[in-house]
């Protein structure tokens, strides 16, 4: 009963057999007396009583009911009270007789409702001939029977397809729901059309029933992939190599455009830590100029001229000696006398980017002396 690619699902449908079993309920009285023990169905009166009135029905069914197979469901309770040949006047409290209630089973064909209709009626009058029944006649009981009913039974579809799913695994029979397919009950599931809510699949899709359920399978063609629920979404595979062709090329030139960009960056940070790594060593290993002497040369021209020329600074001198000295203590008797030495520059013509010489520090420990660092002029 199963199918599928890896036969993990079930077939759509299952078809009931051509004969099924259907039932009619009937109700007797038997001119018995009903004992307290009959209330009992494990008694030993109990199982007799029943045993001996299946025995005794069966033939007379038989002889009276086309298509009759067995008598099912026999219970016993209390009947009417019934007056006994022998019972006297004087007896105030009369017996009761005993009811007995039955399933009459019969075999029909498994098509619409009327055939089920003729066989109740044929039921129902064997069941009502017992009242005049005689053991005279042929296969009549050889008890009394004062009162019947008949009744008719539905057919319990969803224990129909219980019965006919049996053979199923137990996880695939509650997704059967029970149709009447050209005039049969048949039991199916959501991948049959004549499913109550049936499942559909578009785009030439396959409905199975597997465990978890009715699915669609969608089917995979050399141009077209079909995916959804139920199939209805195409998808072009040309279309989807080449959206996946240009997503690739352009992942590979942001990935290109940003590895230049960050060895640039690295390279930027490299020639910048190098020039400083390199201007550091120069002025610890050697005396370090500031400001350059491309950039002082041209600034500092006049100066040199005025101090370097020495015919320049003979007359200056000479002037200096035959000048009388002016200080401070000549207009200002109270003041302290200040006298420039003859070799230093007058701080008017020292320029504001005058070169200037630094020589390299010396690192003393504590214990020892420090020295003063000269700085020249």
């Amino acid at each position: 009963m199963k199918t599928g690619g890896y036969c993990g699902s079930v077939v759509s449908e299952i078809r009931g057999p051509d004969k099924i079993e259907r039932i009619v309920l009937a109700e007797v009285d038997i001119n018995k007396t009903y004992i307290s023990e009959y209330q009992n169905p494990s008694s030993q009166q109990y199982k007799d009583f029943v045993q001996s009135f299946i025995i005794k029905m069966t033939p007379y069914y038989k002889t009276r009911i086309d298509k009759f197979l067995n008598i099912t469901n026999v219970t016993l309770s209390e009947g009417k009270p019934f007056k006994s040949r022998m019972q006297s006047k004087w007896i105030e409290k009369a017996p009761k007789s005993v009811n007995v209630k039955h399933d009459i089973v019969v075999e029909i064909e498994n098509y619409a409702s009327e055939k089920y209709e003729k066989l109740f009626v044929t039921v129902q009058e064997a069941v009502k001939s017992l009242t005049n029944c005689t053991p005279m006649l042929k296969a009549c009981p050889n008890f009394t029977v004062t009162e019947v009913q008949v009744n008719k039974t539905v057919l319990t579809e969803k224990e129909f397809c219980e019965q006919v799913t049996a053979m199923l695994p137990e996880e695939y029979r509650h997704y059967f729901s029970p149709v009447t397919v050209l005039g049969k009950l048949t039991c199916v599931n959501q991948c049959h059309r004549d499913h109550p809510s049936p499942k559909i699949c578009m785009n030439k899709g396959t409905c199975e029933v597997s465990k978890q359920g009715p699915a669609c399978y969608c089917r995979h063609s050399d141009t077209n992939w079909y995916l959804g629920e139920d199939c209805k979404y195409q998808v072009h595979k040309v279309g989807v190599y080449a959206g996946m062709a240009v997503v690739t090329v352009v992942l590979v030139l942001a990935v290109a455009v940003f590895s230049a960009y960050v060895s640039l960056n690295k390279r930027k940070q490299k020639r910048n830590k190098d020039n400083k790594e390199a201007l550091v060593n120069q002025w610890i290993d050697d005396d370090f100029e500031w400001p350059s002497q491309k950039r002082s040369n041209e600034s500092h021209s006049v100066v040199d001229e005025t101090y370097d020329n020495p015919a320049q600074s003979n007359e200056e001198n000479t002037s200096q000696n035959t000048t009388p000295h002016r200080t401070a203590s000549s207009t200002h008797p109270s003041s302290p006398q200040f006298n420039l030495p003859q070799n230093v520059i007058p701080l008017q013509y020292l320029g504001s980017n005058h070169p200037m010489r630094i020589s390299k520090p010396q690192i003393h420990t504590s214990s020892s002396r420090p020295e003063i660092y000269n700085f020249d002029v």
